[in-house]
């Protein structure tokens, strides 16, 4: 159903496209820079920078699903008469890459936990991939084994020397290594109206802190950026995900400029030494700039100085670590809600953290004795902090409000092997044992969760006669780290958007009409 709507909407931009005379260009994996035009698919350019340096005012740039490995950079891209567009063609399938799989690695002799390997271009980092860690250089080999999860590189005999986080061997993880990018994945000067959409950015950082950019902030430009957006206007970064770089992605206005919307991002696991450091989204000189669905872990979110009389907010968004407005008297943090820490300096509202400002209908946890979180929230070890329908927040806020980002809403479905049939399933402590009895109830836009265990029934879902444009999805969802098995046979009838999430299936799956 999402590929066939996006896909629609893809057909309906280009027919506007061909409307307005604004043109379209490609790029792809197979493409050519040197005998390609990059007006259709066919003739696509190879590079995504050759497709940027296309771009006037109101063009648009498709990226076909693939890998590439380069910095793109462009200066006054776009204009306040037209949206320019940078977009993947599916969102999530074309990835921008700074890193290139590391070599095999060999121990060192006269060292317990030190690997070495023939490399031939200076590594700016070492990045465990399977455990989301970057390793940082080290002056000298010596230093690498006394420095667990740390690299040094020697220039001269073109060898790279590695310990490993765990002290284990190599080959138990994935590594990539980081290599030289003074501007990062994607750095835009002075964009206005532009619009970046569904790309993933990785492995862009550097051993060395980088000197400041026309005259930028330290902050920012000491570290590598997957995106770093610089004194824009009007510029949305949409549904992209960057992580394991320097820094994720960096926006800076400044008086005049602004205005810009970050939203729908996945960012994690972006770490530098040098500037901000576990930087994933970074805000500077904000001037009415929004923040908003951000999902953020292992790093923080955070807006610091703002322009005088800016209006600018974080929203909506969730994570494990730091949101931070730290930019001026005109901010709000609004419906956050994070494990870690939540600092504002002036409105943080309707949100949930370990601890952090106060505010209105604010949920701390730290303050709140014999907290249960497994029967106040739907499913707190994957962060969705929405209310069961037996939760103190409920109703415990100013005037009567539910306290926390999520008014409680009866539309959050609990089974477990111990439940009951006969109970109202709105609950944890009130769930529902069989899956044909929450199959009775589901519809658009619920989310039914199952407790760890097997769930041995064979069941059917049916949802026809909702019109697949306007179905919201129903999730079905394991709930928490432990296994979900389901060993009957699930039958899917006309089924339109269900969403399957942490469930192991061991019997068939038959769907027919969906």
């Amino acid at each position: 159903m999402f590929l066939k709507v996006y896909l629609t909407l893809f057909l309906t931009l280009s027919a506007a496209l061909s409307a307005a005379g604004a043109s379209e260009y490609f790029v792809g994996p197979e493409g050519s820079d040197q005998t390609h035009d990059g007006r259709s698919r066919e003739t696509a350019f190879a590079t995504i920078q050759r497709g940027v340096d296309a771009l006037e005012t109101g063009d648009v740039l498709t990226i076909k699903p693939g890998e590439y490995r380069e910095s793109v950079e462009r200066a006054d891209l776009g204009g306040e008469d037209a949206e320019t567009v940078i977009r993947a063609h599916i969102p999530g399938t074309v990835l921008l890459r700074g890193d290139v799989e590391a070599p095999q690695f060999e121990p060192a002799d006269g060292y317990r936990f030190v690997y070495k390997a023939p490399f031939d271009r200076e590594a700016q980092a070492v990045n465990e991939v399977d455990t989301l860690r970057i390793f940082e250089s080290v002056p000298n080999v010596p230093d690498v084994e006394f420095n667990p999860g740390s690299f040094h590189y020697d220039p001269d005999a073109q060898m790279l020397y590695m310990s490993t986080a765990d002290l284990q061997p190599p080959e138990t993880h994935r590594y990539t290594i980081s290599l030289p990018a003074e501007r990062g994945g994607l750095f835009l000067e002075r964009p206005e109206r532009v619009r970046i959409e569904g790309l993933s950015v990785r492995g862009f950082n550097g051993k060395e802190p980088l000197s400041r950019l026309h005259g930028g902030d330290s902050h920012a430009d000491a570290c590598v950026w997957g995106i770093y957006i610089f004194h824009a206007k009007d510029t949305v970064v949409r549904d992209v995900t960057a992580y394991l770089n320097g820094g994720g992605i960096a926006l800076m206005s400044r008086p005049g400029r602004g205005g810009n919307l970050v939203e729908n991002c996945n960012v994690y696991a972006n770490h530098s030494r040098h500037g901000e450091p576990n930087a994933n989204i970074f805000g500077k000189r904000t001037n009415n700039d929004i923040l908003r669905r951000i999902y953020s872990y292992k790093g923080k979110v955070r807006f610091h100085v703002a322009i005088d009389g800016s209006e600018h907010r974080i929203e909506d968004s969730r994570g494990w670590g730091l949101f931070q407005d730290k930019a001026g008297t005109g901010g709000v943090i609004s419906g956050v809600a994070t494990t870690g820490v939540i600092s504002g300096r002036r409105t943080v509202h309707h949100s949930l953290m370990r601890r952090g400002s106060a505010g209105e209908n604010n949920i701390r946890l730290n303050e709140e004795s014999d907290l249960d979180m497994e029967r106040e929230f739907a499913d707190p070890a994957n962060l969705d902090f929405r209310l069961q329908s037996t939760s103190r927040f409920r109703g415990s806020g100013q005037e009567g409000a539910d306290r926390g980002p999520y008014p409680y809403e009866p539309n959050i479905f609990y089974l477990a092997p111990r439940g009951d049939d006969e109970a109202d399933g709105l609950s944890i402590d009130t769930a529902w044992a069989t899956l044909q009895r929450a199959m009775q109830e589901l519809s658009p836009g619920d989310t039914l969760y199952l407790e760890e265990g097997p769930y041995g029934a064979d069941f059917q879902l049916d949802m026809d006669g909702e019109s697949e444009e306007a179905a919201e999805p129903v999730h079905i969802r394991g709930r928490g780290r432990e296994p979900v098995r389901i060993t009957g046979d699930l039958q899917i009838e006309q089924g339109r958007n269900f969403r399957f999430t942490r469930l192991e299936f061991a019997g068939a799956i038959d769907i027919h009409g969906g």
